[in-house]
């Protein structure tokens, strides 16, 4: 059994291109801002404690 396999032309056959370029620049931007509001806190996090460590060592 093989998968169907898809065009991007054939799944959007009536939109012009630039609107599917702009589509996936829009996705990507929204993948990119989800993924640095999840880690930026546990990144941050992580390094108050390493700095809170330098300085109960010093």
């Amino acid at each position: 059994m093989s998968l169907p396999k898809f065009n991007l032309s054939q799944l959007f056959p009536n939109l012009d291109r630039q609107i599917l370029i702009l589509a996936m620049g829009r996705l990507l931007s929204q993948i990119g801002t989800g993924f640095t509001l999840f880690y930026v806190p546990i990144f941050l996090s992580i390094k108050l404690v390493y700095l809170q460590l330098q300085l109960v060592l010093l």
